[in-house]
This record gives structure tokens, C-alpha cells and sequence, in this order.
């Protein structure tokens, strides 16, 4: 089912009791959501070009194609706050001169349009540093949603959890060869997560806005990332796959 939220198509990932009532909102085509008036994106990895670099592998700066989305992106959705779930800058535990320079730039001309907030990731040392109005949080509720990177450890989580960090997508594999396509996975929980999250029925990972990061084939041997998935709380098997255009293409364990 597709649904057309202000001059968005979306598809729904998560409910509330009244169906009509959508509480993720997942834009079309975009690694992107509305969750009421706030629009969601996450793992940027500003100034990732240099870890390419390292690799032999030359590449131009992606700031510029990420700045433009975000502001067409909150132009069209008419969303007044732009929260980043995460991973704004890329290198740990130091930040380059790139990502001095192009962090503050695009948070400078981001906040012209919306409210910032910053749900500190693991690569987002030094933040503090490099844009100090930046509001920078550790997790954040909106109504039922407990909005966290995916990194450190969650309690009293709201009815649903979004998080990042895992960069989802699924491998898909023909006599030509194999290919990652980014995914958004939505999940429940496992007896032992069940007991953890009492009243939290649903997870929704999300995938990575970087335009250089395809991610994680949930659909492999590959182990999602953080202590959600490493402590066995995520039915992983049961999770639904969603492709960007909201194809459902079906459970992880059918999906192998």
C-alpha cells in the first residue's frame, strides 16, 4: 500500500492502533522518513571520500549531492526540524580538515531552512567542536518512537524503536554476479528482547543517506551492528526487507 503524504509517496512501516494513523512515514524512493512534522535521515559519513582515498580509489566530495537532497527533501515534505540519526562525520576518533569545513557549511545552511537535531553516532567525535550551536542529543522520543543511533544500549524505549548504524540493505545474487541494494528492515523482537522492551512491539532500521555506503546484507552471514543484534534481541529471521521504492521482498530467513 502506498500512501501520498505532503507530495511525498510513502509507504507505512509502523502503526498505531487507528491504521490510518501512519507513525514512520517512509519517504518514497529516499533513505529518508517523516515522523510527524520532523523529517529522519542518517549515517551521512561526511568526508568518507578520504578512507576511499586510502584505497587507491579518487573521489569527489558527496556534501554537495547530500545538501541538495536534504534541502529539496524538506522543501517537498514541508517538515520544519531535520534530525540525523546518527554518523554526520565519518573518521574516529580525530575529524579531518574536510569535515571541519564541510560539516559546518552544511549545517549552516541546512538550519536556514529547519531546526538541527544531532542523535550522536559512533563516528560523531569532535562534533561539539566543529558546530558548536548544534543541538546534539544522546536518543530522542517523539510520541511513540524512541529514535537512537544503534550503538549504545536502549531502556524504557517507546511502542517503536528506530535506529541506524547497520547501513541495511540486501545481496542479491544471479549467474552474472552479485549486488547490494540499500533496505529498510522492519523487525520484532526476540523473547529475551521482548522481555528487555515490555510494550515496545516493533523495530525499523533504516539505511544509510550516504550516497557512497550501500551497507550490510541482512540476508548473508554478515552480523548487524549493535548490542540490539549482538545481544540476540532481534528476531532477525522474521524481519521484513523493504527496498527503497517500498518493494516488500519478504523475510530475511526466505530471503537467504
Amino acid at each position: 500500500m502506498v500512501y501520498i503524504c505532503t507530495n511525498i509517496k510513502t509507504h507505512p512501516l509502523a502503526y498505531v492502533n487507528n491504521a490510518s494513523k501512519i507513525v514512520i512515514k517512509k519517504l518514497y524512493n529516499e533513505a529518508a522518513c517523516l515522523i510527524e512534522d520532523s523529517l529522519v535521515i542518517a549515517d551521512l559519513h561526511i568526508g568518507i571520500e578520504r578512507e576511499f582515498s586510502a584505497r587507491g580509489i579518487s573521489l569527489p566530495p558527496s556534501v554537495r549531492e547530500i545538501k541538495r537532497k536534504i534541502l529539496d527533501l524538506l522543501e517537498i515534505s514541508g517538515a520544519s526540524r531535520l534530525i540525523i540519526l546518527g554518523d554526520l562525520k565519518h573518521n574516529i576518533p580525530k575529524a579531518n580538515w574536510d569535515e571541519y569545513r564541510h560539516v559546518s557549511e552544511l549545517i549552516e545552511e541546512v538550519s536556514k531552512k529547519a531546526e538541527v537535531v544531532l542523535v550522536k553516532g559512533n563516528h560523531d567525535s569532535l562534533v561539539e567542536h566543529i558546530v558548536p550551536e548544534l543541538k546534539i542529543v544522546k536518543r530522542l522520543d517523539i510520541g511513540e518512537v524512541t529514535l537512537s543511533h544503534g550503538h549504545i544500549t536502549l531502556c524504557e524505549t517507546g511502542k517503536y524503536v528506530l535506529i541506524a548504524h547497520s547501513h541495511p540493505a540486501i545481496l542479491f545474487r544471479d549467474s552474472l554476479g552479485a549486488s547490494r541494494e540499500k533496505a529498510w528492515i522492519e523487525a520484532g523482537f526476540t523473547e529475551k528482547g521482548k522481555n528487555l522492551f515490555e510494550g515496545t512491539s516493533n523495530l525499523v532500521v533504516m539505511p544509510a543517506f550516504s550516497p557512497l555506503i550501500s551497507g550490510i546484507a541482512f540476508n548473508s552471514d554478515e552480523t548487524p551492528l549493535g548490542p540490539l543484534f549482538n545481544h540476540g534481541l532481534v528476531d532477525i529471521e522474521n524481519a521484513g526487507a523493504y527496498l527503497l521504492d517500498s518493494t516488500y521482498l519478504g523475510r530475511i530467513k526466505d530471503l537467504r
